[in-house]
């Protein structure tokens, strides 16, 4: 309760304050009211971009940017009877000085939403339904996992609710993101090891049929024609290694080839009773950033993950 009051206002009520502030502000110069402006839109822009959303509800992420918006508006039409310079010193010194550490932030919040060097394809792990990010992105501010060397490009992802909620109900499975082979089980982690193969990845995450087929016939192609199937994973390729967490019910073994239609097990609820996944990739024994269906995902980013087919009666016999 007390975490739910404090996302409360540190989300929603200081934004409409300041929204409330700007538009019936009573500074006494232009200058005054623009170093307001530039504190309230740094706070709105930070909290927007590293606030978790989703256990708020993600609709009224907007809420904040659209109210502070209406009073900048408001408030600017105000200013033309007022002096440009303020009359003291001291406020604006010290009210421009926290504008400035909070507008550092919030652009230090803006560059994560970018993975800063090449990223790592792969499938989305999860299906049937819409997800949120709740870590990701290449700084603490946006990452909790950017503050560990060995973890500092994973992501962590939870279903959304219909009301834009977390769904604490569903029970999703887990699924391959790569072509490999599981090396180790353990502690409900399940890590793989295969090949860095972007286009295929990309392919598959968008459902496009045809081109998972043909990358897939030329890979069991180069497996015959070698007499190895790791020839797969190990042909001129980058090696990647990528860690999936917390999975509970593992369906496969240490030594077992997958690829994305290997459901792996079923995800494991935390102590909050929030399923959340997380994932790592390393390429080459470096932390590599992950990329799913073509897009880089950083806090409060939405992905559709598609919907796992449905046998039928002739399939299933």
């Amino acid at each position: 309760m007390q975490e739910l009051l404090a996302r409360v206002s540190t989300h929603l009520l200081i934004p409409c304050l300041f929204a409330l502030w700007l538009a019936r502000s009573s500074a006494t110069s232009r200058v005054e009211w623009a170093i307001d402006a530039l504190l309230f839109w740094s706070y709105v822009v930070l909290v927007f971009l590293a606030g978790s959303w989703a256990f708020l509800g993600y609709g009224v992420r907007y809420l904040g940017p659209v109210l502070l918006l209406a009073g900048t508006v408001r408030g600017a039409r105000r200013l033309a009877s007022r002096p440009v310079r303020p009359r003291g010193r001291l406020r604006p010194a010290v009210l421009g000085t926290l504008a400035l550490v909070l507008l550092f932030a919030a652009l230090q919040a803006v560059v994560a939403q970018s993975p800063g060097k090449p990223t790592l394809a792969l499938v989305f792990p999860l299906r049937d339904g819409t997800y949120y990010v709740l870590e990701g992105g290449r700084h603490p501010w946006v990452n909790r996992f950017a503050g560990v060397d060995s973890l500092r490009c994973a992501v962590e992802f939870a279903r959304l609710g219909s009301r834009g909620r977390i769904d604490r109900g569903t029970d999703p499975s887990v699924w391959s993101p790569l072509s490999g082979r599981v090396i180790s089980v353990s502690g409900g982690v399940v890590a793989i090891a295969g090949a860095e193969a972007g286009a295929r990845a990309d392919a598959e995450a968008t459902g496009d049929s045809s081109a998972v087929t043909s990358s897939r016939a030329g890979a069991r192609a180069e497996a015959g024609a070698t007499g190895d199937s790791s020839a797969v994973v190990t042909s001129s390729r980058t090696e990647v290694v990528v860690k999936l967490w917390p999975v509970r019910m593992v369906e496969v073994q240490v030594g077992a080839w997958v690829d994305s239609e290997t459901r792996l097990g079923q995800l494991e609820p935390g102590e909050s009773g929030v399923r959340s996944l997380s994932v790592a990739a390393q390429r080459g024994g470096d932390p590599a950033p992950i990329r799913f269906g073509g897009h880089y995902l950083a806090r409060n980013a939405l992905f559709r993950a598609r919907q796992t087919p449905v046998r039928s009666t002739s399939e299933e016999l």
